[in-house]
């Protein structure tokens, strides 16, 4: 019976469809899946007969619908077994080689991995390194934490994202927006409070990841985001204030930081501050170096000769290493002038050697009082949850960048981050996530694929193991410098002029976001302005623009049909049924004086519930009391049956085709759908419903077509039997569906 080939022929006859076998392709196991009605099966080529019946609720659980029926108590096992056959899927899909390369992506690119791969990662993973290494040094910093955090950051979660994740562009690390939002929970509990929070962050990404909750990120419109991004910079920026001009006052906050910082100007060390100023000069020079069109190099032409392409490259490597190269000369420096008369302020000591992978602290010593798990857990409170949906954010929308158009798998790559931040935790990490200077120059560099990460991780476990005695020679003014560099270039000021020209009220969120954040703080600034977006977002959903066009009877070609024409944007969801009747009574009698016909086209209006419902029959109602007809036109199959469900008396036009003689001969022409043609209305949406799940069968779809004729044929009939006059005259432009012109409001 496998083999064989399938015709179909449906009977009308009490309910069921007979299948005869002949030679199609279709498999018999199919048809008991998809037919909607009860099937009997015949063999007709002499292998003997079989007869099976099956309902629409049926599965392949094999468990016969009569039976069902007659034990109630059979849902349950019906329900589990359901629930054991997809968990039993699941498991078997999590064992297939396609699944393992989807969820270890180094076993996609690994064995084809080639010499000329292994050359530009070479190159571009010791590119980040130099990016990576100061930018850790001075991340921790604006976290609040010693200098060899922010290096215990930088090579765990890279490496693991190199193993698990998907863009090679991405190198994970600490970034400035991870670290601003970590200072306010070390500054309660130290660098415990930083390591759990990366171990708390890494769980709930997983969880994200694993559970597809990536989309909650599309909650978070750009106006929001570039309004924390910029208060976020400018928070980092005023907490290296007193670092750059060498000043050692206690602050909280962005505002009361430059209050003390004004009130203290006079204590400035004016070494700390020429150093300072210095460096962010160097640091602004060498980041447009790379930009400028020098002659020697072709003028901005791409570079011909060697001598060209080797001059090109060195300024290429001193822009994307300037950070490095200034902290290096800063360390010599105040390395050669060490004494008791050191001029500079510099980071003190810093603890030598690797950190020792243990577990993240669950419980935390804070002066003389030993905070459990729940009392960290009540201290971070919406630190939980914000930090990690930060960084989901960030790394979605750097992968969205570099991926060129194309598709990749988004939870795969929250499932790698959760990962990095995990392991990193081991190995005393504040919580790390993508960064999008890293991935330009990682793009730039010529990456091939995710193992760049691992050169990077391995050059700073050689730094951590050798390198940090130098560490404590680091000039804070430095830091502060390389820290206002980075944060002044990420405040987005450029967005408001494109947001003034398009569409001002974004600049509500945007503004609301940014004032919270720089007053409150920076989570409930995002949670405000998501707060504020959504709320417009309501709002003009509930009040949806509603097109009325009067059209009278000088616009038509016959030079009769005057009414008012009403046509919704779209939908009409509950929130906007209350706006929707208001414009119809409104057109009703502003434009139609009272007496001419309301035409209502719905052809924007996908789907209705119980409120469209209510509030469709309490305008049919309003209109029939004043004598005022209002026809609905274009209504869908499954809409027109919500409507009648409630307001059988409902007046409809099929079509624009017949829109002029409803208009004119309303006594015989406009129906009235009763029960009966409600039932017939329901039988057809289930034939189409089947029809449409099957399109790919002809002759399913044929079979479903031939037999819907006949309903639809009667529901013809029914509707529109006196439409069809041959003596007609030619259609109007009206007829064809054209909107007339007329007076409109909006």
């Amino acid at each position: 019976m496998a083999d064989d080939r399938v015709s179909l022929h449906e009977q009308e006859t009490s309910g069921v469809v007979v299948l005869r076998t002949v030679k199609e392709t279709i498999h018999p196991e199919a048809l008991k899946q998809r037919l909607p009605s009860r099937v009997v099966e015949e063999n007709t080529e002499g292998r003997g007969t079989f007869n099976r019946t099956r309902d629409d609720d049926d599965d392949d659980s094999g468990l016969s619908s009569d039976v069902e029926n007659q034990e109630g108590g059979n849902d349950d096992t019906h329900l589990l077994q359901r629930i054991t056959t997809y968990a039993r899927k699941k498991a078997q899909n999590a064992c297939t080689r396609k699944t393992c390369k989807r969820r270890f992506p180094f076993l996609s690119w690994m064995p084809a991995y080639s010499s000329a791969h292994f050359l530009g990662d070479m190159i571009a993973g010791f590119t980040i390194s130099l990016m990576i290494i100061p930018q850790g040094l001075a991340y921790s910093v604006v976290a609040g934490l010693p200098p060899m955090y922010g290096l215990y950051s930088s090579f765990a979660g890279v490496m693991v994202y190199a193993l698990l994740g998907t863009t090679p562009e991405l190198a994970l690390g600490p970034t400035a927006m991870l670290a601003i939002l970590t200072k306010q929970y070390a500054a309660q509990g130290g660098a415990d409070y930083a390591v759990l929070l990366c171990f708390t962050s890494g769980i709930v990404e997983v969880i994200a990841g694993i559970a597809n909750l990536g989309f909650l990120v599309t909650y978070i419109s750009q106006p929001v985001m570039s309004g924390f991004t910029s208060a976020a910079m400018i928070t980092i920026g005023s907490t290296q204030l007193k670092g750059l001009f060498g000043i050692k006052v206690k602050t909280q906050g962005v505002i009361n930081t430059w209050i003390q910082v004004c009130r203290n100007i006079t204590l400035t060390r004016w070494q700390d501050l020429v150093l300072g100023l210095s460096c962010m000069f160097v640091v602004t020079f060498l980041k447009q170096i790379r930009n400028f069109k020098w002659k020697c190099l072709g003028g901005g032409k791409e570079p011909k000769t060697f001598g060209q392409r080797l001059i090109a490259k060195v300024l290429f490597f001193l822009s994307v290493s300037r950070n490095a190269a200034v902290i290096l000369v800063s360390v010599s420096i105040a390395y050669a002038l060490q004494g008791d008369d050191q001029p500079f302020t510099l980071t003190g000591p810093v603890v030598p050697g690797l950190p020792v992978p243990q577990l993240p602290p669950t419980t935390v010593v804070v002066g003389n009082e030993t905070l459990s798990f729940e009392d960290i857990m009540a201290d971070v409170g919406l630190g939980v949850a914000v930090i990690p949906f930060l960084a989901i954010l960030w790394n979605l929308v750097i992968a969205t960048a570099f991926t060129k158009g194309k598709s990749f798998d988004t939870t795969q790559e929250i499932i790698a981050l959760g990962a990095a931040n995990i392991v990193a935790s081991f190995f005393r990490s504040m919580p790390v996530g993508a960064a999008m200077s890293r991935a330009v120059v990682n793009s730039s560099s010529g990456v091939r694929t995710p193992a760049g990460g691992l050169v990077t991780g391995t050059i700073v476990i050689f730094v951590l193991a050798f390198l940090t005695p130098a560490f404590s020679y680091i000039p804070k003014s430095t830091l502060a410098a390389v820290i206002l560099c980075a944060a002044v270039s990420m405040v987005d000021y450029e967005i408001l002029k494109p947001l003034w020209r398009t569409r001002r009220l974004d600049l509500v969120p945007l503004s609301v976001t940014f004032v919270v954040s720089l007053v409150w703080g920076l989570e409930w600034g995002i949670f405000f302005g998501v707060g504020v977006n959504l709320a417009l977002f309501l709002y003009s959903f509930s009040k949806p623009d509603i097109e009325v066009i009067k059209v009278t009877a000088k616009k038509c070609r016959h030079g009769e049909g005057a009414h008012v024409l009403v046509r919704p944007s779209y939908g009409m969801p509950f929130p906007s049924c209350s706006h929707f009747r208001k414009k119809l009574l409104k057109a009703g009698l502003r434009q139609g004086g009272g007496t001419l016909p309301v035409v209502v086209d719905c052809m924007g209006i996908f789907t209705a519930d119980y409120s469209t419902a209510k509030v469709v029959k309490v305008v049919v109602e309003e209109f029939a009391k004043r004598d005022q007809p209002i026809i609905f036109m274009n209504l869908r199959s499954s809409v027109q049956k919500t409507l009648c469900s409630l307001c059988p008396n409902i007046r409809i036009c099929s079509s624009a085709s017949h829109l002029r003689q409803d208009l004119i001969e309303p006594s015989g022409d406009l129906t009235t759908i009763g029960n009966a043609d409600k039932d017939n209305l329901t039988k057809l949406e289930d034939k189409k419903a089947f029809c449409s799940k099957d399109q790919h069968n002809p002759l399913l779809t044929s079979v479903a077509i031939e037999n819907d004729g006949l309903l639809e044929s009667s529901m013809t009939q029914r509707f529109s039997s006196s439409r069809e006059d041959p003596s007609s005259p030619p259609h109007t432009a009206l007829d064809k569906g054209n909107t007339p012109h007329g007076d409109r409001e909006s």
